[in-house]
């Protein structure tokens, strides 16, 4: 493992946040950050104007990870654009639904949830979306509306389905 290195992660936030600016995209960067108690795990969130607009830092951490990260507090809401979010980090996601249920029950309309599930060179390349054995696997939990029978988890899976569709990608995704 490298050492920490703050300058050098500054420089490359600062690389993200240029080409935020150029290519007019949000992003969502995951990063490690020092803090005066230690090493954060946070995710930063970059405008499509390169500015950074805030950061999530993880604040349950699983115990074997208590060695390298400190704990953050608090939740944050985000917005780019129209779209309102919540960042919940790795096992916060799985583990602790209120990570979730916070910025949902506030507006959010995609709660993303970065983590560590593999990395290039050990795990297989993605092809497929939604593919649940897959390094890049992703879970990201949408407020839905109740539907009619009352059924609110099975409306959105049928509403993924409808979106799996990728270029090179598989559209039958087996979510349900």
């Amino acid at each position: 493992m490298q050492e920490h290195d703050p300058a050098g992660l500054s420089v490359a936030r600062q690389q993200v946040c240029d080409m935020a600016a150029r290519y007019r995209i949000g992003v969502i960067l995951p990063m490690e950050w020092g803090c005066p108690h230690g090493i954060l795990n946070v995710a930063f969130v970059i405008s499509g104007e390169g500015r950074v607009l805030g950061c999530q830092p993880r604040n349950q951490l699983a115990p074997e990870e208590d060695w390298h990260y400190v704990p953050g507090y608090g939740r944050q809401m985000f917005r780019l654009g129209a779209l309102s979010f919540g960042i919940s980090i790795c096992h916060e996601g799985w583990r602790y639904p209120e990570t979730v249920r916070w910025p949902a029950v506030r507006g959010a309309a995609v709660v993303f949830h970065p983590h560590h599930a593999g990395n290039d060179s050990e795990d297989m390349l993605p092809d497929t979306f939604a593919a649940a054995d897959s390094a890049y696997y992703e879970l990201c939990l949408l407020r839905t509306c109740d539907d009619v029978s009352g059924t609110r988890e099975r409306s959105f899976l049928r509403e993924c389905r409808l979106c799996a569709s990728l270029p090179g990608g598989s559209d039958s995704a087996d979510i349900s």
